[in-house]
């Protein structure tokens, strides 16, 4: 039984081994522990893995989104469309710019965005004179959104596309031509967002990145970062030419992530793929366990679409089994299981309803899946009897409820 240090199951653990505690150490004994070789080391490998140009690593994932909207011009006037179910960084990273958040309701199978309801929405903006600066596609709980028709909508309204993959380093989709293409590669987007998150398949502790094929975008990303600031002679405004000199040239943050960060990363990456190998085994054997269970109903497979599984979520009938999502998640809590909710709809926040006021009837499909949505553990180290075991307790938990009510 894969639990914690205080026999509790959590949703979600990082893979931390030996190796990855060297690679810590030897940067600890090195020359730097910031700012140093470790940082483009990690970029290399990044924009490797996702066959992309450039690849720019940065503090956390919500600095990643913020610099990427940044990157695009986003500013007081404009508008950017997310999804209504995932977490505040996707929308906020706008608001920080000025922008004015939308959201467009998710499809109730694979809970990303609705590209069908994308493009209505799309039309009536256009009669209004309010399209969006940046769409942000989120990938929801690993699986890719339907990235060529969101493509194909760019180039005909002009908005600019920054993929929220937060959740899915390592997913795939096939390409019109057939071929698979690794999130992360830009392909139909300007450019992507990950996370490395302790929970995330991949952690560097706290860190992020963005990746782009844009050489432009790339070095105001790499000034962004670092307080607006560039030593590159090449770029300089005065003449100054001494070691020491450099310049400000726009208004950045310090975002930077260490060499002992990236340490870890680079690390993680080299066992990356055997990890979503086995997140994806354990979400196909819960598949299989919950396979034909009434009100129990799990993120959709897709055809052309692969899941890396950050999450493994389904939607679950509580009223039809005579409970309550909070009863079932205290229950097996005392089992020593851990769930959790993701996410609250971000419109239904405070902060949202007191500056937007979004009306949350404008989005069914979202309320329909925050109603029933739970998380159960999935991560690298979890065994198979874990997961029968997760599912051995949930459904005698059901069956109880629905027996003596």
């Amino acid at each position: 039984m894969n639990k914690h240090k205080d026999g509790f199951i959590p949703y979600g653990c990082p893979s931390v081994d030996e190796s990855d505690i060297n690679a810590v150490c030897n940067v600890l004994r090195g020359n730097w522990l910031s700012q140093g070789p470790s940082i483009e080391k990690f970029e290399e490998k990044i924009a490797h893995y996702c066959g992309v140009r450039y690849a720019v690593v940065v503090s956390s994932g919500t600095a990643a989104l913020h610099l990427a909207c940044m990157a695009t011009g986003l500013s007081k006037g404009d508008y950017h469309w997310t999804s209504p179910v995932t977490f505040v960084a996707t929308s906020n990273c706008g608001v920080y710019c000025g922008s004015r958040p939308e959201f467009v309701d998710i499809d109730t199978g694979t809970y990303n965005m609705d590209v069908t309801l994308l493009e209505e929405k799309l039309v009536e903006a256009k009669k209004e004179g309010r399209l969006p600066k940046v769409v942000i596609p989120v990938h929801f709980a690993g699986l890719p959104c339907d990235m060529k028709s969101i493509h194909a909508l760019s180039e005909e309204y002009g908005f600019q596309i920054i993929e929220d993959a937060c959740h899915a380093l390592g997913a795939r989709y096939r390409t019109k031509s057939g071929e698979w293409t690794k999130v992360g590669s830009c392909t139909h987007s300007d450019m992507t967002v990950f996370s490395f998150h302790p929970v995330k398949h991949i952690t560097t502790g706290e860190g992020g990145c963005i990746t782009t094929n844009d050489k432009k975008v790339y070095d105001l990303l790499l000034m962004l970062r670092n307080h607006g600031i560039t030593k590159d002679q090449r770029s300089f405004s005065n003449h100054e030419t001494g070691p020491w000199y450099y310049e400000m040239q726009t208004l950045g943050y310090n975002y930077r992530l260490s060499d002992i960060h990236c340490a870890l990363g680079i690390n993680q990456l080299s066992r990356l793929d055997k990890m979503i190998q086995k997140r994806q085994e354990l979400a196909l054997q819960y598949d299989n366990l919950l396979n034909n269970v009434s009100g129990i109903t799990p993120q959709k497979r897709m055809d052309g679409y692969e899941n890396s599984f950050h999450l493994y979520i389904t939607l679950v009938d509580y009223e039809g089994y005579g409970t309550s999502r909070t009863e079932l998640v205290k229950s097996l809590k005392d089992f020593g299981i851990g769930t959790q909710v993701h996410y609250i709809p971000v419109y239904s926040h405070p902060y949202y309803i007191k500056h937007f006021n979004v009306k949350s009837c404008d989005y069914p499909n979202a309320e329909e899946y925050y109603a029933k949505a739970l998380s159960f553990p999935l991560f690298a180290d979890i065994t198979e009897q874990t997961v029968a075991f997760i599912v051995e307790k949930l459904l005698e938990l059901l069956e109880n409820k629905l027996v003596n009510g």
